[in-house]
């Protein structure tokens, strides 16, 4: 077999996607899931549940790829997470499997707050924030379906975008049910394709949440009324920006003074108008770019197909792209290398929601189906918080305009912070300052507006009951 054939058999075979279930000695059942460990703290060690001598009932089922992905996602949480959680497999109608870790489940007094991750990534990139949030918060993390540690079905690379979106929240929707969130309202919370799926989440199931926080979201701007040659020179400007950052952060020399903007604005994508403006290099890498989006080669398949040359050679390419991309935000290198393995485990398996980034996306990262008049229908009653890097990619002032055609319409409950010294991954680049933001965030414009409004919901009901009986 040619070298092309063997290429072209690779590029369009079917998305694999195993049904071997996740074995470990200590599982068992509990309410519809599969509990597969207790991590506890207090002393520094993982408090594992004993196994039930007794044969289990038909258990949740999940592709092969899950128990190497949950492996690395412990491996990270327990190199820097200290509070006690559950982790569960919550299994949904459809078969499909969700990993989930929930934090502090039966502190009945602390509102519920969810987290939603992004694209290519898993619930452990929230590794640096969970102490902080468990101790304001039931913290309820999960992966996508397509995603991370939960199962990887087949996923139609034709689906329209509408599609798409069902194709996860559908599934999200019966999860929070499955782990007892339809008894009441909660936060929800994503960051980037998280973020724009939370927000969409939103639109169609307002009365089940309590809050909105988006933390750096996509698919805000149109395209239509951004694509312009200031608005992507500035997101061109940004993305050379985060480049020498990452450069700075992981060379102990840094980077020269001036050879990129401090903390310039977003960039969106180079459109024709540019092709004057930035080196030819550029411009055949982005034409060889927006091919491969068309075609949907995702890094991750990248990785899969250098994977069955070399495991070693793919862990090694990971291992360098979180030298470089995080070496700020792990600094010891038992937690860096920990990511990587977590990387490496959720790139390799077989694909699936990854290629929601042509489903949903068009080149450049633009939304096929933009937030930007979507949001302002959101209930003037549902508190919406917008949360970025000081240097992120994602552009702030798109919050900005979207809070005022909100207000326009009646919505003046939305409200933007900004961290500083962080890109688009906030949370992990600066953990310590995007906790206190988003904790005081949630506080003041979420809980204390419910807390208000429920008292004038029970002051009013009193008022009808008094003058009811006069």
């Amino acid at each position: 077999m040619t070298i092309k054939a063997l290429l072209k058999r690779w590029l369009h075979r079917p998305a694999q996607v195993g049904d071997s279930t996740v074995a470990f000695a200590n599982d068992r059942d509990v309410g519809g899931c599969l509990v597969l460990e207790r991590e506890g703290v207090a002393d520094g060690t993982t408090a594992r549940t004993e196994a039930s001598a007794e044969a289990q009932p038909a258990k949740p089922r999940a592709g092969k790829h899950a128990e190497a992905v949950i492996r690395a996602e412990s491996e990270v949480l327990n190199s820097a997470v200290t509070a006690p959680y559950e982790r569960r497999l919550v299994q949904l109608d459809t078969g499909d499997v969700v990993n989930t870790v929930i934090f502090g489940e039966r502190d009945g007094h602390k509102p519920a707050l969810v987290l939603a991750h992004g694209w290519g990534a898993g619930l452990g990139f929230y590794c640096h924030n969970l102490d902080a949030l468990a101790r304001n918060y039931r913290v309820f993390c999960f992966d996508w379906v397509g995603c991370g540690g939960s199962s990887r079905p087949r996923f139609n690379r034709h689906m329209s975008a509408e599609e798409s979106e069902r194709f996860f929240l559908d599934r999200f929707d019966e999860w929070t049910r499955r782990v007892g969130l339809d008894k009441e309202r909660f936060i929800l919370a994503g960051h980037s394709l998280g973020g724009y799926l939370a927000a969409v989440y939103a639109l169609r199931n307002p009365h089940r949440l309590q809050g909105l926080a988006l933390i750096s979201p996509f698919g805000l701007p149109d395209p239509r009324a951004a694509r312009n040659a200031s608005e992507n020179v500035n997101r061109w400007r940004t993305w050379q920006a985060q480049r020498a950052r990452d450069a700075a952060n992981a060379s102990p020399a840094g980077c020269p003074e001036g050879e990129a903007p401090a903390s310039p604005p977003d960039l969106e994508g180079p459109t024709e108008s540019l092709d004057g403006r930035i080196p030819l290099r550029y411009r055949v890498a982005r034409r060889v770019f927006r091919a491969a989006w068309n075609l949907n080669l995702t890094p991750q398949r990248f990785l899969r197909f250098a994977s069955t040359f070399s495991d070693a050679w793919s862990r090694d390419l990971v291992q360098k792209y979180v030298d470089m991309r995080f070496a700020a935000a792990f600094r010891d290198p038992q937690q860096k290398q920990a990511i990587a393995h977590y990387l490496h485990a959720i790139s390799v398996a077989p694909g699936s929601g990854e290629f929601a980034v042509k489903t949903l996306m068009l080149p450049g990262a633009w939304a096929r189906l933009p937030l930007m008049h979507r949001l302002p229908a959101l209930p003037p009653d549902l508190p919406v918080v917008y949360i970025y890097g000081d240097s992120d990619w994602m552009n702030p002032q798109h919050a900005r305009e979207l809070m005022q055609l909100s207000a326009g319409r009646g919505h003046h409950d939305m409200h933007l912070a900004v961290v500083p010294d962080s890109g688009h991954y906030l949370f992990l680049e600066n953990p310590a300052i995007f906790n206190a933001v988003f904790l005081q965030s949630c506080q003041e414009h979420i809980l204390k507006r419910d807390a208000a409004r429920h008292e004038a919901v029970v002051g009013n009901a009193h008022t009808d009951d008094s003058s009811s009986v006069s």
